[in-house]
């Protein structure tokens, strides 16, 4: 039975932390730091909370064909409608289960026992993420087909960047992305001072 749930955790921080796939640019190599940085329209941090709904248009049952909805609360937002902030917004994302929003696992308290780590975050001070984990996410507004029968339908959706395109924290440490990292919060926003349109404290 614990295997069995521990399988069945892996396999959500699978869908979780590898819901999109990496944007590549016109030379179809992978953004580096500065494009993601450009090319953002929302970057906030905070943490996801929980799958809300999945739908697929085309009535199939192929998982390329669904989508899935994603809530996140939002803290700070750097770049992007700061309205936003103490709030949650949606996130969708293609390739999904459907009806895996009524899951059982679909609760935080089920997989904190599952941390992720790679020495590249370990050597920066972030000791392990989950799903729960604080990070700074970058978003774009979504182009997916919408679900017009849903109570979510209402609200803006974002989709992300691509999993490898989040800024982990842990202490006012910040590591991820394409190995970028900083040592504090001072570090983070003299970075984001060289981009267009970044919320910093003075």
């Amino acid at each position: 039975m614990k295997k069995n749930t521990l399988l069945f955790l892996a396999t959500f921080f699978c869908v979780i932390f590898l819901y999109a796939q990496p944007e590549k640019n016109e030379n179809n190599t992978y953004l580096s730091n500065e494009e993601v940085f450009q090319q953002a329209e929302l970057v906030f941090e905070g943490n996801y909370l929980k799958f809300v709904h999945t739908y697929n248009p085309l009535g199939t049952s192929n998982e390329e064909d669904t989508y899935g909805i994603l809530s996140f609360q939002v803290q700070k937002v750097y770049k992007g409608d700061r309205n936003l902030e103490g709030g949650t917004i949606y996130v969708t994302h293609r390739g999904t289960l459907l009806g895996y929003e009524k899951s059982r696992i679909n609760n935080l308290d089920d997989i904190e026992e599952l941390a992720f780590i790679t020495p590249f975050l370990k050597e920066n001070g972030i000791p392990g993420i989950t799903s729960g984990s604080t990070a700074l996410f970058f978003l774009v507004h979504s182009d997916f087909p919408d679900d017009e029968n849903s109570k979510y339908y209402q609200y803006q959706k974002y989709k992300s960047l691509g999993n490898r395109y989040n800024l982990y924290v842990f202490e006012n440490k910040f590591a991820g992305l394409n190995n970028l990292a900083f040592k504090n919060r001072d570090e983070l926003y003299q970075y984001m001072k060289q981009f267009e349109g970044y919320n910093t404290p003075e």
